[in-house]
């Protein structure tokens, strides 16, 4: 994820994009949505010098020498300046897995105490901040031992302004071994309107299955899914914009691995066409997050892996035009390409997304681009991880706080200890 720094690492990315053959990429089956493409690569005009993204500092349980273990943050969601939530997971030193969760008062960022079902390993990955005293974060619990894959029933707590609660929460997909309910997003419009996405596994059927549930200010309760049988499904993002209109992507990895989308109209959920850049080479595409302004500008970030067969990543963006989503490619840098984790939209003509640039030595920067109502830019963001002598850095997500403030979390290495570290950035000029 490198900040566009050097206009000569742009012109790297750009060799080694035309090198693999990606400037004129394939694209979807006919009669797939509409696919547009801006600038491929970052220009001169986004490589302005210095930052406006200052580095915070963040909690790390079981942070110190002698016995450092791993802490990540993977979502955050703000009310205001100094009121956010930034939730994700930190692990012991048995190498079992706990939920994290950070709130930010005022200026400073302070860990709060987040339950965890008994005997079971838990992660948080995504959290909506409504008030003060009101705020959700969804993820997973399961059980196992140290490097048990993080799949089991759905993890939902509640912040009620004094302490945070596990809430009941549905399991489609149980009775079979291997079954797993995974929540990855959460989106409201108000207190007794939230949707949480994800994925169930129902081994019985052989079908992974997008996860659905809502909050009526009572009570989750699981949506009929829209996949269909025999599919394999998978949401990462979720944004409501009002009860009869909410959006969720992620991919499908039914025969491959495409861009999905679904939308809920009021009554039920139903899958949405979208575009891929190429299938060339086996690459694997795939949407991350999604956002929307209050009006219905809904933006949806992603990028294609493994294009050509090769190494390389290429990041895009899909806008919904209100008949049809359609994807513009945005800057890349990094000789092994970008991807991007996360979007916010605050306006039609303000928009940001954040994710990753990977060197080929091994390297990793961040990544954060804005969209101006015409076309997006790389804005440089610092790097202060870093493993051996190799920047080691990423950003997974991006939310707004209002009046220009932004908050993008993610992780970073910790010199000398190779252990992931919690990071957040934070800027006023958004």
């Amino acid at each position: 994820m490198i900040p566009k720094r050097i206009v000569a690492a742009a012109a790297v990315a750009a060799a080694a994009l035309v090198s693999a053959g990606v400037t004129q990429p394939a694209f979807a089956a006919a009669g797939a949505p509409e696919t547009t493409f801006g600038a491929p690569h970052a220009g001169p005009g986004g490589a302005a010098a210095g930052s406006i993204w200052k580095v915070e500092a963040t909690v790390n349980p079981q942070g110190m020498a002698p016995d450092p273990t791993n802490s990540t943050l993977n979502s955050v969601s703000a009310t205001g300046p100094g009121e956010a939530w930034a939730v994700g997971t930190f692990m012991d030193q048995k190498a079992l897995d706990h939920p994290l969760a950070e709130h930010r008062s005022g200026s400073t960022w302070t860990r709060v105490p987040a339950p965890q079902p008994a005997g079971q390993q838990a992660l948080l990955n995504a959290v909506d901040d409504l008030s003060p005293g009101n705020a959700w974060a969804v993820g997973t619990s399961f059980s196992g031992g140290a490097g048990t894959t993080g799949d089991g029933p759905t993890l939902i707590e509640h912040w009620n302004g004094t302490k945070w609660s596990i809430v009941p929460s549905p399991n489609p997909a149980t009775g079979t071994p291997g079954d797993s309910d995974v929540l990855t997003s959460i989106s409201g419009t108000g207190p007794s309107d939230l949707w949480a996405a994800g994925w169930d596994n129902n081994a019985a059927d052989d079908t992974i299955s997008l996860l659905f549930e809502h909050w009526n200010g009572t009570t989750w309760t699981a949506a009929a899914s829209p996949t269909p049988l025999g599919s394999a499904q998978f949401a990462d993002g979720i944004t409501a914009i009002s009860p009869d209109n909410v959006w969720a992507v992620g991919t499908d990895e039914t025969g491959g691995s495409n861009t999905l989308s679904a939308h809920w109209n009021g009554t039920a959920w139903s899958i949405v066409p979208t575009p891929n850049i190429t299938h060339a080479g086996n690459a694997q595409n795939m949407l991350t997050g999604v956002s929307s302004d209050s009006a219905g500008d809904v933006w949806a970030s992603g990028l294609a892996d493994n294009v050509n067969g090769q190494n390389l990543r290429v990041p895009y963006v899909l806008h919904w035009t209100g008949t049809a989503w359609v994807m513009t490619k945005v800057p890349n840098l990094g000789t092994e390409g970008s991807r991007l984790n996360g979007i916010q939209v605050l306006s039609p003509t303000d928009a940001w997304a954040v994710g990753q640039t990977q060197e080929s030595n091994g390297a990793i920067l961040t990544l954060t681009e804005r969209y101006n109502g015409s076309t997006w830019a790389i804005v440089p963001s610092p790097d202060p991880g870093s493993l051996a002598n190799l920047s080691d850095n990423s950003l997974d997500a991006v939310a707004t706080a209002g009046a220009g403030n932004l908050f993008a979390v993610g992780a970073r290495e910790t010199p000398g200890q190779a252990v992931r570290r919690t990071l957040a950035l934070a800027t006023t000029q958004g």
